[in-house]
């Protein structure tokens, strides 16, 4: 369940950087009135939000408005790689969660097995005492004379 969310968050960020409303804005050269009308309002632009804060992925304003203007290709790269270093977090974590896990199971796995063990060994020395002494039919026959 924790591995599913992470690994969502994960590829939701892997391909594009967020801008804030305001830096999209500023990338797509028009006003601020006409954006959320235009755009917003009308849903031809998605806005997605992230730790409260609401975000527009660049691949968005790709889409609508073609090449964006180069003015923030600064904050874009910066966006970039914060993106990039929460990446590296988030599979850490993921993988991390994996090797706990792992071990556990493993864990789990070796105490069956003792049990196992232990269980047949019981059973063997169960049959010892069950098994009836074997006596020589022969043998028998002459001690009655």
């Amino acid at each position: 369940m924790y591995d599913v969310q992470v690994q969502t968050e994960l590829n939701a960020g892997l391909h594009m950087a967020r801008l804030s409303i305001t830096e999209a804005i500023k990338q797509s050269g028009v006003s601020r009135t006409h954006f959320y009308g235009k755009y917003i309002n009308k849903g031809l632009i998605s806005v997605s939000e992230h730790g409260g804060k609401k975000y527009i992925d660049s691949s968005e304003l790709v889409r609508v408005f073609g090449e964006l203007k180069g003015e923030d290709t600064k904050t874009v790269q910066t966006q970039t790689e914060s993106n990039a270093g929460l990446q590296t977090e988030i599979k850490l974590a993921v993988q991390t969660e994996q090797i706990k896990h792992l071990k556990e199971q493993l864990s789990e796995s070796k105490q069956r097995e003792q049990q196992y063990i232990e269980r047949e060994q019981y059973h063997r020395e169960q049959i010892k005492l069950l098994e009836a002494p074997r006596i020589n039919p022969i043998a028998k026959w002459w001690r009655g004379l």
